[in-house]
């Protein structure tokens, strides 16, 4: 049913995409739920921890217990106008330091983490 992405190298946990047939399904029934926002660990956003927050609330739930997590929304509307993304990795940490989405013309839209 589900697509496991990303495993933690630690744990056996995953974070995971629906299946292209469940895709479909939520398409049919009217219930797919685009990405609305981020938690990030800093308060501007800047911060390289992040979860992901859906239009109906569900967030994804890898978390570091230490640290405190502020909610960050895209502008109204974003979803319906992104078209690309750029997710900057870090090597070295071996992490996602940044999200960057664009529209068609490649104007930045909304931008999340540490620049």
């Amino acid at each position: 049913m589900t697509e496991p992405v990303c495993p933690d190298r630690e744990t056996d946990e995953y974070l995971v995409f629906p299946a292209p047939a469940t895709i479909e399904k939520m398409i049919s029934n009217g219930e797919l739920h685009h990405l609305s926002g981020f938690e990030n660990n800093f308060d501007d956003g800047q911060g390289i921890h992040f979860n992901f927050i859906m239009s109906n609330g569900q967030r994804s739930c890898q978390r570091d217990e230490w640290l405190t997590y502020t909610d960050h929304y895209m502008p109204e509307g974003a979803h319906k106008i992104i078209r690309s993304v750029v997710a900057r990795w870090d090597e070295l940490c071996e992490a996602i330091f940044e999200f960057k989405f664009f529209d068609k013309d490649k104007n930045l839209v909304y931008q999340i983490g540490d620049p």
